[in-house]
């Protein structure tokens, strides 16, 4: 997770203004809703039930990605979401080590979303990556591998590449994903970072030169200890940016508090709800109205 710097700029006028300018330059792709993603998400264990998948689907979320042990807790879950309307990007080791096996266990349950190979890579694992989307997509070719990609105020070191761009051109152009996906949080501080509009520009460009959706972020957990809490305004800001470029799926980091810095996130590390769970609901439902 890269961290962003400060602008100028501030929030709740900014969001009003895209809210009125929300537009989508790829139709989605045979839905009628567009998905809702929970990042990190409900953990493996006890509280892989029905009941808390009812309540991620209540907060408006359509999918989902937790960190699962093995492929025994990524099957509770499959049947947990299931039951309650939601579906499951598949992240186990077993992914890894041995993705025939995996594969073959996954890949006809109705709660399958797809498979989370990697979040943030470095261009120089892009070869590596390209490999195991491969052996994946030749074992199903109806669910997609997913990477999640840096953002544009990553160092050179962390994005393996001189620019920016050209490490978005060697993804595109390496990795057989059928999905754009990049984290930037513009207002994690309370103030907007505008190079997020440099970053919604590349890559919205890259997507629609390859005939590819691009998947966007905003920031429902605090992970910083000077991070202010966070606003509904800056949620929409966050939301509606990425659908002004035409993403076509909205992401949310986190949904679960599961890191040690993690504060305020809409379900805390006790499993109890906050005031994030419902200024996420608020946002998500505001998301899903512009589906059409």
């Amino acid at each position: 997770m890269i961290k962003h710097s400060q602008s100028r700029w501030t929030i709740p006028a900014t969001a009003a203004l895209l809210a009125s300018m929300c537009w989508s330059s790829v139709a989605l792709n045979a839905q009628e809703t567009i998905p809702i993603y929970a990042c990190v998400s409900i953990p493996a264990g006890a509280d892989s039930t029905v009941a808390r998948y009812q309540e991620l689907a209540a907060a408006g979320f359509t999918t989902s990605l937790s960190g699962y042990g093995n492929i025994a807790q990524v099957l509770v879950a499959l049947d947990a979401a299931q039951a309650a309307g939601v579906t499951i990007w598949v992240f186990c080791p077993e992914l890894e080590s041995d993705p025939g096996l995996t594969v073959s266990k996954v890949k006809n349950h109705p709660a399958l979303a797809g498979y989370h190979i990697i979040d943030e890579p470095s261009a120089s694992k892009f070869p590596q990556l390209a490999d195991r989307v491969r052996t994946i997509q030749a074992l199903d070719s109806v669910h997609p591998c997913y990477v999640n990609l840096l953002p544009i105020n990553a160092n050179t070191t962390q994005l393996g590449t001189n620019s920016y761009q050209e490490y978005i051109d060697r993804f595109v152009n390496t990795v057989p994903v059928p999905i754009l996906s990049f984290d930037h949080y513009p207002t994690a501080w309370g103030i907007l970072d505008e190079g997020v509009y440099t970053n919604l520009e590349i890559v919205s460009a890259a997507g629609r030169a390859a005939g590819k959706p691009f998947w966007g972020f905003y920031q429902a957990t605090l992970y910083a200890a000077d991070q202010p809490s966070r606003t509904l305004a800056e949620l929409r800001l966050e939301c509606f940016s990425n659908l002004v470029y035409g993403a076509q799926c909205i992401q949310a980091y986190t949904y679960w508090a599961t890191f040690a810095d993690d504060r305020d996130a809409p379900i805390d590390a006790q499993g109890q709800r906050t005031v994030s769970y419902e200024l996420v609901k608020s946002v998500n439902r505001e998301v899903a109205s512009l589906s059409r």
